[in-house]
């Protein structure tokens, strides 16, 4: 078959060889991101845990990016 005929390689394709990550390598990436966020939210700039409007808008922010990436990866794992 010729070249130009191909369809092009995609860059995140999972190929059939590779292996999902394990439950542990999952809970060490979900503490580092949640160690960063409260780096980020705690320490950069002025958060206050003791005032409701405060923690309000980051649950808020943190709900639509869930349901953001819930649609995005939604497709590939069977979801909407």
């Amino acid at each position: 078959m010729p070249l130009f005929l191909l369809p092009p390689p995609r860059k995140f394709q999972v190929s059939s060889t590779q292996n999902w990550s394990s439950a542990l390598v999952n809970v060490l990436w979900g503490f580092t991101n949640l160690v960063i966020g409260y780096l980020l939210l705690a320490r950069v700039g002025i958060f206050e845990l003791r005032r409701w409007r405060h923690v309000i808008v980051a649950g808020v922010g943190a709900l639509l990016m869930a349901v953001m990436l819930r649609r995005g990866f939604g497709r590939f794992y069977g979801g909407l």
